[in-house]
């Protein structure tokens, strides 16, 4: 298993044992976000052993960030295409009213259907 993967994994467990146990404290909160990183992370850390080359993981990553990150900007200013909604600083810093972790949220969708 990849590094990332490891930190991910645990992660995520901590995270489960949480929400199905007990209830995730206000002092976590900010841990949503965090899970979206390390997801899209160990995604293009498994792209990058599956095509051999960081550069063509990285830079498909970033186009697939900017553009989700813009259709998500229009959606919250416009409501095309999705209808009108907001999002709060649960997933994060926002940026033009967007959380900076949606980026990372659409990579780890993405590159995750190409495996």
């Amino acid at each position: 298993m990849y590094r990332v993967s490891w930190v991910f994994l645990g992660w995520y467990l901590v995270g489960l044992i949480l929400m199905v146990s007990f209830e995730v404290p206000a002092w976590l909160k900010f841990a949503n976000g965090i899970f979206l990183v390390l997801y899209a992370c160990c995604v293009i850390e498994i792209g990058r052993n599956i095509y051999g080359s960081w550069g063509f993981v990285i830079k498909r990553a970033a186009i697939v960030g900017v553009l989700t990150f813009t259709v998500e900007w229009i959606g919250i200013t416009t409501g095309f295409p999705f209808g009108a909604y907001d999002y709060y600083p649960t997933l994060g810093f926002l940026v033009a009213g967007v959380p900076l972790t949606i980026a990372f949220a659409w990579v780890g969708v993405f590159f995750y259907s190409l495996f």
